[in-house]
């Protein structure tokens, strides 16, 4: 039943309504059949989302609906229909829930129109499509598309829309994209409980002239050094999928809270190309001019050198989105081989992994990453500036190198970095119950992680001493993300709970970055 009533000013009307909730039913059986005898329906019954023995759910059913049409266009059925047939007991209050899959309409792709993008070039969005004028239309590889275009981050909204094409087994693919500004001036500042504050400054164009290529002018002046860095990408290097990025830079960093200070020079090209849908591989050259100078425990490694790498990296994305995931996962790969040329040999493996998955709410989003990392010398011990460090963003509530092998001597104490790591986050995004065109939400996360091993005839104790303990390290915290008028803003509040009483370790991370 519905009321109108007219409120005192005169000038609107209240409108109520009343709504009776009726009996719960709940799914007494779950079946699913395909008329299509090439689709196993045995592997498609694990995607159902609604189970015997869960309450009567209509969106389940529609989400259902949709995973198990994509599951069967990605395998190469791109005319399929999912049909629900439920059977309904009014007495014993349950649902038998029969899901059929069909051959569906035959419909294909007369034209794609791009909408909305007055600077990007249109060639940039379309080489993201996973369809052309003329394919079938598969809705499978429609939604892969807008995750494609979304993950440029030149876009605040992508949205596509089928509408009649010129015959009756035609559609035209409309694109509408709503532009964002691409430039961005960042500042970043940071607070830890031994370094006090820190700061930097970036600019970079994401999408120079309209073209998709990144350009990035980096500055930091602080108390812990200087770097310049000039970087450049090109997704599409001469028109092919191929990406191209060098980069120079020059550096100058006193890294507080370890044993030595470094100034670099170098330079870096690396190629990537696809090997697959999701999969990605890069390869990476650099050679970087290093002088390291410190106390007098790391003396072994003191002095100048030449770091000659080669680095291959695989990536393997299945997330719906690379910028905000809210479900889906990632691997990453990465191996290093120094010593083709120069003065350090060694090899560097590491790996990464992050699964993301809703709980409770859309909006509430849960997070589960996990990194780890190994070097090893070739024919020579690894030297403080190869190792590991670990603290800061790498590891919130510790804070630059504030963890690992340690040397401990008279009134003072030297990080000396690890040869092996692994840290594991869980960090949920939370819904603040903020209007979401304020772009403003909450973590609660936890870390676990560590940082050990050292070649100890790299260091010179002199009466002191080296500890490495390996011990798991652990810190939790809260934080606000939010993507203000004047750029995105994060702050962090962590405290560490399991720790070694040599640790150093961090309260408050702010970052503030502007856009253009």
């Amino acid at each position: 039943s519905s009321s109108a009533d007219l409120l005192p000013d005169g000038e609107a009307v209240l409108i109520t309504i009343a709504v009776e909730e009726g009996d719960r039913y709940t799914f007494s059986d779950v079946t699913a059949t395909s008329a299509l005898p090439e689709v196993d329906v045995d592997s498609l019954l694990e995607l159902i989302e609604t189970e015997t023995g869960d309450e009567y759910n209509r969106t389940a059913i529609q989400d259902t609906i949709g995973i198990l049409s994509d599951a069967v266009v990605t395998a190469g059925f791109p005319f399929v229909q999912v049909d629900v047939e439920p059977d309904i007991d009014d007495d014993a209050r349950t649902v038998a829930l029969h899901y059929h899959l069909v051959e569906g309409e035959r419909l294909y792709v007369d034209r794609i129109e791009i909408k909305g993008n007055v600077r990007t070039l249109d060639h940039v969005v379309r080489r993201y499509l996973r369809l052309s004028e003329g394919d079938p239309l598969n809705r499978g590889l429609l939604a892969r598309s807008r995750t494609l275009v979304g993950n440029l981050g030149f876009f605040s909204d992508v949205q596509f829309q089928e509408v009649p094409g010129r015959a009756a087994d035609q559609r035209d693919i409309e694109l509408t994209v709503e532009e964002r500004s691409t430039g961005e001036i960042s500042f970043g500042l940071g607070y830890s409980t031994s370094r006090g504050a820190i700061g930097n400054v970036s600019l970079r164009e994401r999408n120079l002239l309209g073209t998709g290529s990144s350009l990035t002018i980096a500055l930091e002046n602080a108390r812990t050094g200087g770097l310049y860095s000039l970087a450049y990408s090109e997704p599409y290097f001469r028109q092919r999928d191929l990406s191209l990025s060098t980069s120079v830079f020059s550096s100058n960093t006193d890294r507080i809270g370890t044993a030595y200070e470094s100034d670099e020079q170098g330079a870096r090209i690396g190629f990537g190309f696809s090997l697959g849908e999701y999969l990605r591989q890069r390869l990476t050259y650099g050679l970087t001019w290093v002088r390291v100078t410190g106390r007098e425990e790391v003396q072994v490694d003191l002095g100048r050198r030449v770091i000659s790498a080669v680095t291959s990296a695989w990536t393997y994305d299945r997330r719906d989105s690379a910028l905000l995931p809210s479900k889906g996962y990632n691997v990453g790969l990465s191996t290093t081989l120094a010593g083709l040329g120069g003065d350090d040999r060694y090899a560097r493996l590491t790996v990464n992994g992050g699964y993301y998955t809703e709980v409770l709410w859309d909006e509430w989003v849960l997070g589960l990453l996990v990194s780890a990392g190994i070097i090893e010398g070739i024919g020579q011990d690894v030297s403080i500036y190869d190792r590991f460090l670990l603290g800061d963003r790498s590891f919130r509530g510790f804070e630059y190198a504030g963890i690992g092998p340690r040397y401990l001597g008279t009134g003072r104490s030297s990080a000396l970095g690890g040869n092996m790591f692994a840290t594991a986050t869980a960090e949920l995004k939370v819904d603040l119950g903020l209007p979401r065109e304020l772009g403003m939400h909450g973590r609660i996360f936890g870390i676990v992680g560590t940082l050990t091993g050292i070649d100890r005839a790299t260091v010179v104790t002199n009466g002191g001493t080296v500890v490495d303990s390996g011990s798991a390290r652990a810190s939790a915290g809260v934080g606000l993300s939010w993507s203000s008028p004047v750029g995105p803003v994060r702050i962090d509040w962590t405290s560490a709970l399991a720790k070694e009483s040599y640790d150093r370790t961090e309260t408050i991370l702010f970052s503030l970055g502007s856009t253009f």
